[in-house]
Order: C-alpha cells, then structure tokens, then sequence
C-alpha cells in the first residue's frame, strides 16, 4: 500500500513527530510504500536516525511563523490562517495521487490533508487526533488549570466562530479520526459528532535497557518527573508531596526534565513551580534540568528510583512506558491516558489528579513495601514487552487504513 504520513513541524522533538515517524518506519518495515509531508524540517534538532531511513517530502519556504502585528488583535489570526494555507495547498500539491491513503498527524496536517482531498485527488484520509485542538477546547482545558484564564464572552464567541468555519472544513471531510485514549474519542463524539477508533501508541522496548531497581533503605529517593513544561503536567502536585514527605522525614530529591527556555508560557510555568518549591523549603530537593538528550533521559530512566507521571487531561504519555521497560516503577495520574492500560498496584500505582496527597502517599508506599516496589519494577516491564510496540500501534493504523479504503 502507499501511504502518505503529514506532519506539519518535523523540525523538532516531541510526542507527535516520534509517533508520526516511527509509525512512518514500522509501516515501511511492513512493506508498505511510505513518504513523510512536511511544511518545517530539521534532521539534526529531530529524530536525525530514523528520518535517514525515510523519504521526506518537505515544501521548501513553508515555515510560517507567527509574528503577531501589534494593534490588529483578532485579525492577527485571519493574517496567520491566510499565510499557513497557502503553504497548506502548495504541499498537499505536492502529494502523488496514486497514494491510497493519507494520515495526518497535528492539526495544520489536518488542514494539508483537506487541501489534497478536495483539490488534488479523492484520497482516502485518516486523522491522529491526540488532542481536540479546536479553540474553544483549547481555552477550556487551559482554564482547568488557571481560572484566572477563563476566555471572556467575545473571545468565547469567536473561539466558537473559528471552530465553526475549521472542523467543517477541516475536521468533518475526513473518513476517520483515530484517537489514543477513551475520554478523547469521547470529546470526539461531542465536538464533531464522529465515532473515533483507539490505536494506541508505542515504544521500541530494545531501546531501553531493564535494570532491576531496589531501594536502598532509609537512603535518597530519586523521583524523576519528564516532559516540556505543558502546565498540564501539574509538577506542583509532586513538590508539594515532596515538601510533605520532608516534614516526615523522608529524604527526596525530585528532578525534572523537559524543555522551559525559548517559549515564553513554558519559562513562567516554570518559574511558578520553582518560586513554590522555594516557598515550601524544599528548593534544594528540586532540580531542572531543562531539556536533556535522548541518551540522557534513558540514564535517568535507570538512575532514578520512581517516575511520575502527574499530567492531568492528557491524551496519552510515551514516557511512562519508556520508564516502565527501563524497571522504574511508575505513578500515574488516572486522568493521563495511560493509566486506561495500566492495573493498579499490580504494574503502576495510579492516583488521583491534582491531588498532592495521593502522590505523597503512593511515593510512601513505595518506599516501605518492598515487594510492592520489586514487583512494579518487573511487571512494568513485561507489561509494555507484551502490549506497547511501534509495530501493535502501525499494525492498528494498518487495520484502519484498510477499513477506510474498503468501505470508500
């Protein structure tokens, strides 16, 4: 089969390029025929390996970038959404009308798709929604974590505007969504009134060495925390279990990777986290490392004693598998889209969100049951040997692909 793989930004390292292209590569592994369209491409700041394996179709000139014109407010987006179609229809121009289906993975990729669908062949077209994206979804999970942020009536009615003229035209025409979590093909049914498939996603396990982790104790606990600074991912519930777990005693150190710097809403998220920290005395017990190399996290993998995983309203979360192959027993958030996979005390310990207490009481319990500690670390293992793979997640895509050519 030729399969067509869009992703807008191949330019960088993050959740949706991994998946994007390592789906690209199982697919090609698989005997399919695979090209990769892309508007913003950089071998070496992304993944420089797997792309040498690839074809990657990229527009040259497509990078549009905002730069918002002070004074134009609102219009700034009709500036922006006119300059990102056109390059939108100049690459989907470029896509070969004897691809059998195309996929795209974020959402100006959804847009490239659309363009090649109405103006350049009939294809069949699948999108990888790992989150809504629409405006009103986007202010509204941003308003979960800061009230304060809560749009104001014009802003909601343009949001609602926007959303209105985007999903019809660039949502509705395709022939399936596939999401990666339950609550997400539930917000799927209400915004777009389409049934969403599950294919979950994946990690390649031979790239993340099992080292049996035992706690030493009365010694230093190590939790390791890891992603872009999202405030989703809600690193203020762990510090403050941390301070917590001071107060009783318990000696922790608490490392946090992920990217802060070059983004104006990641660097104040992270300075909150670090002006509580302060606050709650615990500053010295608390380390970010920023962003940290492919490498690096796999050794934190192996050198911490637990991962957490604190994210609240996320679709998914690759690095709690990656945690779990590597042997650190994890916590999970039960409204992260990997805990819908995981079973309780058995290979995760899953917590309620946003509650500090619930995180400060499983870090305990993993600190004083033993064999509750010895069994996460091995059952996490054979858990994603047995049920996360790039292949299980392309020979999932593959069944959709074919569905959708089918009943065309």
């Amino acid at each position: 089969m030729k399969i067509g793989i869009i992703h807008s930004k191949l330019n960088g390292k993050g959740g949706s390029q991994r998946q994007a292209l390592c789906l690209a590569y199982e697919l090609q592994k698989m005997g399919n025929e695979v090209k990769v369209y892309t508007l913003a491409y950089n071998k070496e700041r992304c993944f420089t390996k797997i792309l040498e394996t690839l074809h990657i179709v990229v527009l040259a000139g497509g990078v549009v970038k905002r730069k918002p014109i002070k004074g134009l407010g609102a219009l700034n987006y009709f500036w922006y959404a006119a300059r990102e179609s056109k390059a939108a229809h100049a690459l989907a121009k470029m896509i070969d009308k004897d691809t059998a289906v195309l996929n795209a993975h974020d959402r100006l990729g959804f847009k490239i798709a659309a363009y090649a669908k109405k103006y350049v062949h009939p294809f069949s077209t699948v999108l990888m929604m790992n989150d809504i994206l629409t405006k009103t979804w986007i202010a509204w999970r941003r308003s979960q974590f800061r009230k304060e942020r809560a749009p104001s009536m014009p802003q909601r009615l343009f949001n609602r505007l926007v959303d209105f003229y985007e999903v019809r035209k660039f949502i509705l025409p395709h022939d399936k969504i596939v999401v990666l979590d339950k609550r997400t093909r539930d917000w799927v049914r209400h915004y777009f009134g389409k049934e969403a498939v599950i294919v979950r996603s994946g990690i390649d396990t031979q790239e993340f060495s099992y080292v049996p982790h035992v706690l030493v104790k009365d010694g230093e606990v190590r939790i390791l925390m890891a992603g872009i600074f999202f405030i989703h991912r809600r690193y203020e519930d762990v510090i403050r279990a941390v301070a917590m777990l001071g107060g009783k005693g318990y000696n922790i150190m608490l490392t946090i990777a992920g990217a802060y710097t070059g983004n104006t809403e990641y660097s104040e998220y992270q300075r909150n986290i670090a002006d509580l920290a302060h606050e709650l005395g615990v500053d010295m017990r608390v380390v970010f490392l920023g962003q940290i190399s492919d490498e690096k996290l796999k050794q934190s993998y192996q050198e911490n004693d637990i991962y957490i995983s604190a994210n609240h309203l996320q679709s998914w979360g690759l690095a709690v598998f990656e945690a779990m192959a590597s042997g650190c027993p994890v916590v999970v958030s039960k409204t992260a889209g990997a805990s819908e996979v995981l079973t309780d005390e058995e290979n995760a310990l899953l917590v309620e969100a946003q509650n500090p207490e619930a995180y400060a009481e499983a870090i305990e319990r993993l600190i004083t049951d033993s064999a509750l500690y010895a069994a996460l670390s091995v059952n996490g293992r054979k858990f994603v040997e047995h049920s996360i793979s790039w292949r299980k997640y392309a020979e999932g895509m593959m069944r959709v692909f074919t569905d959708v050519i089918r009943l065309r």
